[in-house]
This record gives structure tokens, sequence and C-alpha cells, in this order.
């Protein structure tokens, strides 16, 4: 009959940890990626309905809620950013800004402040980076990390 030493116990509890932290750093990693991909499809969906709301009325909604109900909040639980871009875009003090400090769409801003909330107006700044983010009218809708 062999016994279990103690250091194969403690070596087994090592074993087991490292898979453990493993699986849970690939979990998270996975539930933030399925977060994001659900913030550009809500961006998307919105921006449906802005688009048809304009056809309609022959100008943007001021706000979201015109648009009506089932604005649901982005996966992080705050409200989309929405900003109505005024002809000429540069005179936009609420807009979204490249880092030339030109404003990144000409009909209307439609983000998400991502994981920590928060935001700026020019997406270079570093709380931007996790935001989601409607630029080129549409062209692109993803990370600002990732557009730059």
């Amino acid at each position: 009959m062999t016994a279990i030493t103690l250091i194969e116990l403690m070596c087994v509890a090592v074993i087991i940890s490292a898979i453990w932290g493993i699986g849970i750093t690939v979990y998270r990693s996975r539930q933030d990626e399925m977060r994001t991909n659900q913030a550009i499809s809500d961006i998307l969906e919105l921006g449906v309905r802005l688009d048809r709301y304009n056809v309609e009325r022959g100008v943007y909604p001021n706000t979201l809620a015109q648009l009506g109900a089932n604005i649901r909040p982005d996966p992080w639980g705050k409200a989309y950013g929405y900003v109505m871009v005024p002809k000429p875009p540069a005179v936009c003090t609420l807009c979204r800004r490249d880092k030339f400090l030109h404003p990144i769409n000409t009909d209307y801003d439609l983000y998400s402040m991502g994981v920590d909330g928060k935001s700026a107006k020019a997406i270079t700044a570093q709380p931007s980076q996790d935001d989601i983010i409607r630029i080129n009218d549409g062209a692109y809708i993803g990370l600002v990390s990732k557009y730059q």
C-alpha cells in the first residue's frame, strides 16, 4: 500500500490552481469579447433605427429616447452615448474627435464607454481606448484601440 506524501498533495494543489487560474483568465477574456460584440451589435441596430428615423422625418433625433422604447443599456450597464452632429460638423462642441481634432462622423456619434465607463471627446485620449464607437459614418464600428 502506498501512501500519498505531503509533497505529492502540494504538487497536485499547485497544478489544480494553475489550471484554475488559466481557466478563469480565458473565461474573463471571452466574456469581455462577448460584451464588446454585443455593444457592436447594439450600435449597428441603433444606427439602423436612427437612419430610419431620419428617412421618415428628415432629421436625426436629438436623443435616443426619441426612437421609442426598447433601448437597453450597453453590456456594462451604462447608457449608449449619442450626439446628433450639426451642419457643418466642425462647429460641433460635443462631437467625438480624431487625433487631428476633426469630428469622426458627419451625421451622428454613437458609442459605448466600454468597461471603465469613462470617455473623452478625443478618441486618442486614454479614457476612450476601451470605448466601442461608430466612426466615419458607420464605416468602422468597434474598439477605439483597434481603430488607430
